[in-house]
C-alpha cells in the first residue's frame, strides 16, 4: 500500500516539500524522508478517501522535523541552492523575490511558516491546513493571520519582498 501511495502522490509530495522549504540544498533528502515516512506508516491510513490529505500531513510533518532540526543546527540560516532555484524559477527578478521570501520565512517560527506556505503557496484551504497540522479550524485561521502579519512586518526590511507584495497583494 505504501509504495502505491508514493507512486500516486510523489509529484504532489515534491511540490509540498518545495513549497515549505523553498530551494534548499537538502530538498531531495527531505523528499526521500517523506517517501520513507509514507511507506512506513501507510497502514495508519484508515480512510481511503483521505489519501491526499494524509500524504500531505505526513509530508508536512517530515518537513517540519527538518526545519526544526535545521534551526537547531544552523541557527535558522537558510541555504538556498542556486541550481535548484534556477531550475524552478528562470526569471532573475522572480529568483530575487523567492530568495527574499524564503529568507523572511526562515525568520518565522516553524508553525507560522508552515501555515503561510500551505495557505499561500500550496493553496490549501483552512480546513485542509487544520487537518494537516492537527489543529482546530480557529487555530489554523489565527495562525494564518499571525503569519501574514509577521511576513508583512518582515517584508518592510526587504525591498524585493515589499515590492512583490505591493503588486501581488499577497500580504
Amino acid at each position: 500500500m505504501g509504495k502505491g501511495l508514493v507512486n500516486e502522490y510523489y509529484a504532489y509530495m515534491r511540490r509540498v516539500v518545495w513549497h515549505v522549504l523553498g530551494p534548499s540544498e537538502d530538498l531531495e533528502d527531505v523528499i526521500q524522508d517523506a517517501v520513507l515516512a509514507v511507506m512506513a506508516s501507510a497502514r495508519a491510513l484508515k480512510d481511503p478517501d483521505a489519501k491526499q490529505s494524509w500524504v500531505r500531513a505526513v509530508t508536512v510533518n517530515t518537513a517540519r522535523k527538518y526545519i526544526r532540526a535545521r534551526s537547531r543546527w544552523y541557527a535558522r540560516r537558510a541555504t538556498l541552492d542556486d541550481d535548484v532555484l534556477e531550475t524552478h524559477v528562470p526569471d532573475p527578478e522572480a529568483r530575487r523575490v523567492v530568495r527574499a521570501l524564503y529568507a523572511a520565512l526562515e525568520r518565522m517560527p516553524v508553525e507560522l511558516r508552515l501555515v503561510w506556505t500551505l495557505r499561500f503557496i500550496n493553496r490549501s484551504t483552512v480546513d485542509e491546513i487544520a487537518a494537516t497540522l492537527g489543529v482546530s479550524h480557529a487555530t489554523a485561521k489565527r495562525r494564518i493571520s499571525k503569519a501574514r502579519q509577521r511576513l508583512e512586518a518582515l517584508s518592510r526590511t526587504s525591498p524585493a519582498l515589499a515590492h512583490a507584495f505591493a503588486h501581488a497583494g499577497a500580504v
